[in-house]
């Protein structure tokens, strides 16, 4: 309050016909407006942060589940499996190397019965050539045909098991040759995968450690902001309570045509003091809501930079994005590794039908074997009976009898070598399980990855939603202290009403306890306590009324 006695500009006698309007209701209508504008931009600004809180919280949320967690940890099966591939791939050319040394083991039994067989088509000829000089003709060429028929038969045999048998081993030589070439290409990958996978792996788990962090940081800092701009908000209130006071002032105005000076004197003297309190409350709660939004807007500013910042990685893919680069490449590994074992299993399967189909033939060998036994006794037979007659058709029995004995030798030899390929063989069925399972752990490690997949897009989106909508708070937010800041003029304004009451006060101070009954309608209408108390200055104490509590608890809203 300006008191009389200070230094004034030459007052003028209270005319109260010269006393113009003041503005005080368009002032009071521009701090409404002001306020209205700032207070929605804090509202929208509060809606946003609340998109925001949420965004985060379901993050942290995310990053703390133990779907998560155990994503990450089914992804170290794709590397176990990389391992498991590679130990199967390495049994499986051991065994294929054992089933190659054992097929080929029957190859020179087989060549020897080839050779012993067409020993049997040359006796079969000397046999016949001996009976036609033979005068027992008709019973020698029983013999003959015989031999001749199972010579054929054995021919024909022994050519058929070497026809399928040089095919197994054509086979099995391809199929070793593509496994060389398979293992040259993905040897190297199948070794380094685990231990590349792991560590990416590892590097995983301290994203999201750090991802966890940041989000849980950052709904902290989100909600605390959401703390302040409430407050803020609340702050706002000043402009209604303002306004209210304006409005106090400028309806007390009304009584400036009394009849009575030391009434108008009186009046103008107490509104004066009201507007000066007045503009200095608006001043300094104005000047601290400026700041404190100020301020909210710049916190809001350093998180958006500063999770910006952390959130870049110059372009390089996220440590999820290096985990899925690995985990596709073993996953393309793998399915490489289970095509080339599902190919063994289909050689294996063909090889070992055909080897099932060989032992047919050394069992048909071995029949043939027993008829010769039997034709060379009865030649032996026929041989006693036709006495001097007969010793020729002796030599060729007794060199059936030996070639049959190389027969049964070499078809035994040829059955053991084959024999022990069906042993191998019944070892080699891993490679339609293993196939099996690299399935099973591709398709587990895709789940994974796209559970993961979908934290690392929602982190993104998070980071995203916070540069954009953290961009929009801080222009909202700036606009509202921009907003608060113009209501300058209106405080200029003020003064100017001020100054214009302050000149028409009279020299002599106004007499108040000759109007304090009549000014208690005045204090009546004040709900602000700082009203009250520049009236209990000037005017005197009034006693405490139930319109006064009332007003207290106003006093407290706003």
């Amino acid at each position: 309050m300006i008191a009389p006695g200070t230094d004034h500009p030459p007052r003028a006698p209270v005319f109260t016909d010269r006393l113009g309007d003041l503005g005080l209701a368009q002032a009071s209508a521009r701090i409404e407006a002001g306020f209205l504008a700032a207070g929605e931009r804090l509202t929208g600004s509060s809606q946003v942060l609340e998109r925001l809180l949420a965004a985060f919280d379901g993050l942290v949320r995310q990053h703390e589940s133990p779907a998560l967690a155990a994503a990450a940890t089914e992804l170290e099966a794709v590397a176990d499996d990389t391992g498991i591939a590679l130990a199967t791939l390495d049994r499986e050319r051991q065994q294929y190397a054992g089933l190659l040394a054992a097929v080929s083991r029957s190859e020179r039994p087989l060549g020897d019965l080839r050779r012993t067989v067409r020993m049997i088509g040359i006796v079969a000829v000397n046999a016949r050539v001996i009976a036609a000089h033979t005068d027992d003709a008709d019973g020698i060429e029983v013999f003959t045909v015989d031999i001749r028929t199972l010579s054929a038969a054995a021919a024909e045999t022994v050519a058929e098991f070497a026809a399928r048998h040089a095919k197994v081993l054509e086979a099995l030589t391809a199929s070793i040759e593509q496994r060389r070439r398979f293992e040259t290409l993905y040897r190297e990958r199948l070794e380094a995968l685990p231990a590349a996978l792991k560590s990416a792996l590892d590097r995983l788990r301290q994203w999201q450690v750090q991802s966890a962090r940041e989000a849980g940081e950052t709904a902290h800092l989100a909600r605390g902001i959401a703390g302040q701009l409430g407050r803020a908000v609340m702050s706002l209130q000043i402009g209604d309570s303002t306004r209210q006071r304006l409005e106090h002032i400028d309806a007390d105005l009304e009584d400036r045509d009394h009849p009575d000076a030391n009434y108008v004197a009186a009046l103008v003297t107490l509104q004066v003091a009201q507007i000066e309190a007045t503009i200095g409350t608006f001043e300094a709660e104005t000047a601290s809501a400026v700041a404190s939004i100020g301020g909210i807007a710049d916190a809001v500013d350093r998180i958006v930079r500063s999770r910006g910042t952390a959130g870049s990685n110059g372009g390089a893919p996220s440590p999820l994005g290096a985990v899925a680069q690995m985990v596709d490449e073993a996953v393309g590994v793998l399915e490489d590794c289970a095509t080339e074992l599902q190919q063994s299993q289909r050689t294996i399967d063909a090889v070992n039908a055909a080897i099932v189909e060989l032992i047919g033939y050394v069992e048909t060998v071995r029949r043939i074997e027993t008829e010769m036994r039997l034709v060379s006794l009865n030649a032996a037979i026929r041989c006693a009976r036709l006495g001097d007659r007969g010793r020729a058709l002796d030599v060729i029995a007794q060199q059936l009898r030996e070639l049959t004995r190389e027969t049964v030798s070499s078809a035994s030899e040829a059955m053991a070598g084959l024999e022990q390929a069906g042993e191998l063989m019944a070892g080699m069925g891993s490679g339609r399980e293993a196939s099996q399972g690299l399935d099973r752990v591709r398709e587990r490690a895709r789940q994974s990855l796209a559970r993961l997949s979908g934290i690392d897009e929602e982190a993104a989106a998070a980071q995203t939603l916070l540069a954009t909508d953290g961009s929009l708070i801080v222009r909202d937010l700036r606009a509202a202290t921009s907003d608060l800041s113009e209501l300058e003029d209106v405080v200029e304004a003020l003064r100017d009403g001020q100054f214009e009451l302050t000149a028409r006060l009279p020299e002599e101070a106004p007499d108040f306890g000759a109007v304090a009954a009549a000014f208690s309608a005045y204090r009546a209408r004040y709900s602000m306590a700082q009203e009250r108390e520049i009236f209990d200055r000037l005017v005197g104490t009034a006693p405490t009324t139930a319109a006064d509590a009332d007003q207290g608890v106003e006093d407290f809203l706003f």
